[in-house]
């Protein structure tokens, strides 16, 4: 009885080199998120094991799978470098555990692709084609080492803490690289920065009372929640890309995007509740959702003592015919830019009951804050001709209870 194949290594078994393309098959279907990649690691020991090969494992899981010469007098020895995780980001409406899940290929124009998810190819590829040179038994080769690091892709961690006992060649050939035929002579470095800004937040009354509320440098009436409506607004459909492969592509960063949407919306009478985009530090994020909530009434003037208009629901429907249209116009703009761009507003109603405000004052700064960091390209190489030099990526935005939390 033959052996039951995946989906996903039956859409690649008829490819060819075919030697590299089943194994990939199978790598996909086993999950490999940074600091688990424990099946992975376990299927490359099965596979040295199948063929006889002396492997060792140093303390943190990083792997050194050995094979003498084969058809070659040559001594020199030469490593193949490669490295086991991938760069986890997928569409925010696709459920999809990269802890327990296979991903699910399909290929399209001749592209292989995974569905609603990162493909894994970086750095999947290359180290399929390593094992592919460990299990031929035709092919001419010096003796080898295939070194295989975990967790490169969170600061290659595995290679900062090698055992070098592991390692003895004369020669390296890295593969995790990006196009065919070019040798790669250095690699970018980098630092992460997370940005934590403490905020003032605020809940609303259930009931009206008499008292004023002060937000930021605003008196407001003491609302209650049905004073205030709820609107999500979702920039999603870009494409994303490598944090360092893909930046000087200037493709539109969604978190700064929206954050600039929102400072230029024709009512800026909101209260941030939540926000959230990407996912990886070294991925340009794909998509980002901004909550807020809109006050529907009249602020209360302390000052002038203006009589308190209740709630307008002709207000709040020209509020939504102006959000609508000056985001269509937006997405007009955008789609100019990426053609798949999709821009979003949905109105939930009003607060939620465990729903906290935050203070106008805060709102501002949070976005403000976000518009002025460097995004993308920021100095290109003086000595060789189209180098990126300096680049900065906002990878990843979140909101808690308490706090907005950047990290670039």
């Amino acid at each position: 009885m033959s052996k039951q194949i995946s989906p996903n290594q039956k859409l690649l078994e008829a490819l060819n080199p075919q030697s590299i393309w089943k194994l990939f098959g199978q790598l996909s279907d086993l999950p490999r998120p940074s600091n688990h990649e424990g099946q992975v690691r376990e299927w490359i020991i099965s596979l040295a094991n199948k063929s006889g090969l002396v492997f060792k494992q140093d303390k943190i899981g990083n792997l050194a799978i050995y094979k003498p010469s084969q058809n070659s007098l040559s001594q020199t020895k030469i490593m193949l470098q490669a490295h086991m995780d991938m760069v986890t980001e997928k569409d925010a409406e696709h459920q999809h555990n990269f802890h327990t899940d296979s991903l699910q290929l399909r290929i399209l124009d001749k592209k292989i692709f995974a569905t609603n998810t990162t493909l894994g190819a970086d750095n999947g590829i290359g180290l399929c084609a390593a094992l592919a040179v460990l299990l031929d038994t035709a092919i001419s080769h010096p003796p080898l080492e295939v070194l295989i690091t975990m967790n490169e892709e969170i600061g290659m961690v595995g290679v900062a803490n090698l055992d070098p006992s592991l390692i003895s060649s004369d020669m390296i050939i890295n593969l995790d690289c990006e196009e065919e035929g070019n040798v790669y002579v250095s690699s970018a470095g980098g630092r992460d920065i997370h940005i934590d800004l403490s905020a003032n937040r605020f809940e609303l009354a259930e009931v009206q009372t008499e008292a004023y509320l002060r937000i930021g440098d605003s008196f407001f009436y003491d609302h209650t929640k049905e004073d205030w409506q709820v609107v999500s607004i979702k920039l999603s459909g870009l494409q994303g890309g490598h944090s360092g492969v893909d930046i000087h592509l200037e493709r539109i960063n969604p978190i700064q995007e929206l954050a600039n949407i929102l400072m230029r919306m024709p009512d800026l009478n909101f209260a941030l509740i939540a926000i959230d985009g990407g996912n990886k530090l070294n991925a340009i994020p794909r998509e980002c959702v901004v909550t807020v909530a809109y006050q529907v009434n009249k602020p209360y003037d302390m000052d002038s003592k203006t009589e308190f208009d209740p709630i307008n629901p002709k207000r709040l429907i020209l509020l939504k015919s102006e959000i609508s249209q000056y985001l269509g116009q937006e997405m007009a703009r955008l789609t100019k830019i990426e053609p798949d761009v999709k821009l979003l507003a949905h109105w939930t109603g009003s607060v939620n009951s465990d729903a906290k405000l935050w203070a106008n004052n805060y709102t501002s700064k949070f976005l403000n804050l976000i518009n002025a960091l460097p995004a993308g390209v920021i100095a290109m190489s003086h000595l060789i001709p189209d180098l990126v030099q300096t680049s900065s990526n906002i990878g990843r935005v979140k909101t808690d209870l308490n706090n907005g939390i950047i990290t670039i």
